[in-house]
């Protein structure tokens, strides 16, 4: 019961598991094949053959979904007409992941099956056909973006709405949205009316440079969270932006919610206004802020790198980065941190 984790299949071993009589050996097998990604032939042949056969056939959705896994991770682009089909699976979960991997493969192929779950009466299916259909080649803006904002016109499933609003918000700072903008805006501002919506769509417009977008998010942070409540990440996101973009008018929420009694009764996003405060260059908070990363281990500190990192609190690099080097894989926190503080 309390014996050491076993180790990894082989890859051969992963194979012969596959033909167990046993799902669940099957599906654990998947799971240790999608470790190797080899290019050579016959093995990546023998890998993405087995895969199909269980996208397939397999009777188990276990092991179907593990399949689809296995895929993304061998980056089967070979397999796309398997991952078509699996769309249709008769377990929605199954049908949700084979999109999300189209989605990542980026396979042309995938277009006109992705461009018709735009429109699916299943709003799972179309929540995932947003983030895939926006990962396709397209020739311009319009193209890619259009035909989701043409079907958010008429979207009534609130979660839905959000996945178009978090894949705009991975490319507010980067993109200009192009021939697309002016649809895009539109679809934000009408995203504001929605108390659902309005967070995540006063966000993308803030990062934007909007003012009406940066009024919303600030109002969020001056509202009292309630005892108990828990906040979104979005809440998170908020209070972390607020820092990243040096809102000096947020600053009384910020430290109300980092050192006001109020942190004691709600989740006040307490740490992310330690850091946001950090950002816009409030000592005490600073000071705080370095006790509590001494003491945090692991992903803890690993997150509140995370969190330096995308509030661009450069001041915090001097304590952070000797320890962040030491436990790796925070590479690129560092990197926009080093940046940031170029910057300043």
């Amino acid at each position: 019961m309390f014996g050491p984790t076993p180790l990894p299949r082989t890859f051969e071993a992963a194979l012969r598991d596959l033909a167990s009589e046993d799902a669940r050996v099957r599906a654990s097998a998947f799971a240790d094949l999608a470790r190797y990604e080899f290019d050579d032939e016959p093995r990546r042949g023998r890998a993405l053959a087995a895969i199909e056969r269980a996208l397939l056939r397999d009777d188990d959705v276990r092991v179907r979904a593990a399949a689809v896994e296995a895929a993304a991770e061998w980056r089967a682009s070979e397999l796309v007409p398997a991952l078509l089909m699996a769309v249709e699976d008769d377990f929605p979960f199954v049908g949700e992941l084979a999109v999300r991997t189209l989605g990542e493969l980026a396979d042309v192929r995938a277009t006109p099956k992705l461009r018709r779950l735009l429109e699916d009466e299943r709003p799972e299916l179309r929540f995932q056909a947003i983030g895939a259909w926006c990962k396709l080649p397209h020739e311009g803006d319009t193209e890619r973006y259009g035909p989701v904002l043409d079907r958010m016109r008429s979207e009534t499933n609130r979660k839905v709405m959000l996945m178009a609003l978090r894949v705009l918000d991975e490319r507010a700072e980067g993109e200009s949205f192009g021939d697309a903008a002016g649809a895009v805006e539109g679809f934000l501002r009408a995203a504001l009316e929605h108390p659902e919506t309005a967070l995540l769509a006063g966000i993308v417009l803030a990062k934007r440079g909007d003012g009406e977008g940066r009024r919303v998010v600030v109002g969020r942070l001056n509202a009292r969270p309630l005892p108990g409540s828990v906040p979104t990440e979005d809440d998170r996101e908020a209070v972390l932006l607020a820092g990243r973009y040096r809102w000096a008018d947020a600053v009384p929420a910020l430290a109300r919610r980092a050192h006001g009694i109020g942190r004691f009764l709600a989740d006040t996003c307490a740490t992310e206004a330690l850091v946001a405060l950090t950002a816009l260059g409030d000592a005490r908070s600073a000071r705080d802020l370095e006790k509590l990363a001494r003491k945090a281990k692991g992903p803890a500190f690993a997150a509140l790198v995370l969190m330096l990192a995308r509030a661009r609190a450069a001041m915090a690099l001097p304590w952070i980065e000797p320890r962040a080097t030491e436990l790796g894989g925070l590479e690129e926190s560092l990197a926009e941190l080093r940046a940031a503080a170029s910057a300043a």
